[in-house]
């Protein structure tokens, strides 16, 4: 064996988490960039028509209405989108793409905490939710938003295992207010009011009062409450 083959060997086992992870990364990127160019029917049919409708409306002006059937927040990222001088149907796939990677970051977290801060674990659990057919299928190829507030619900539950209530509530608004099937991990929330009895019924009322504020641009723009 050569000198400098042995130097790059040695340099790659040295270094095979960072080239794992760096690998892993850049496959997944590019899975995701070759899926951009896919329309689907809810895109073509949805999205990109209240995209439309916002922008003619006058942006944050159509915050006043009702555009679509998705929450209010995800009108106002809607309505930012619609000055940035790009496609729309590649800004959605960015924004939902973005949170396919904050929901592995949080799940590797939390994977990392659960079985004895074992890093290649936890980093094998980040790519599974990062290949994981459901998830870019969801953001890069259709567009969708489910790894938004999904991504957010388990912020919120890392936040509350780290016993961070108040962010932890926060966290949980957020989620709601992008999609009420968030609604889901209340049960989570309430059986540890009642196992742990660390954190306030209080805490509970956050939510909505996170929901509320987030609606703020768009009662500024005359939507009512």
């Amino acid at each position: 064996m050569f000198k400098f083959e042995r130097r790059f060997l040695d340099c790659i086992e040295k270094k095979y988490y960072i080239i794992f992870v760096v690998f892993g990364l850049i496959l997944s990127l590019l899975l995701r960039f070759f899926a951009f160019g896919f329309v689907s029917s809810d895109m073509e049919g949805y999205l990109l028509g209240w995209f439309g409708q916002i922008e003619q409306l006058g942006r944050f002006r159509a915050l006043s209405v009702q555009v679509g059937n998705y929450s209010v927040l995800y009108q106002t990222l809607i309505a930012i989108m619609t000055y940035i001088p790009i496609d729309p149907l590649i800004q959605y796939k960015m924004l939902s793409v973005l949170f396919d990677y904050s929901l592995a970051f949080v799940s590797a977290l939390l994977v990392y905490d659960l079985c004895g801060k074992k890093k290649f674990v936890a980093t094998i659990a980040g790519f599974a939710v990062l290949f994981w057919p459901s998830v870019f299928v969801n953001s890069a190829v259709w567009g969708q938003c489910d790894s938004i507030y999904v991504s957010f619900g388990l912020w919120a539950i890392y936040a509350f295992s780290k016993k961070k209530y108040l962010p932890a509530f926060i966290l949980y608004g957020l989620a709601c207010s992008f999609k009420l099937q968030a609604i889901f991990l209340l049960p989570f929330f309430l059986f540890a009011y009642v196992k742990k009895k660390e954190f306030s019924l209080l805490h509970f009322f956050v939510v909505p009062v996170t929901m509320e504020i987030l609606t703020i641009p768009a009662m500024i723009m005359g939507r009512g409450w």
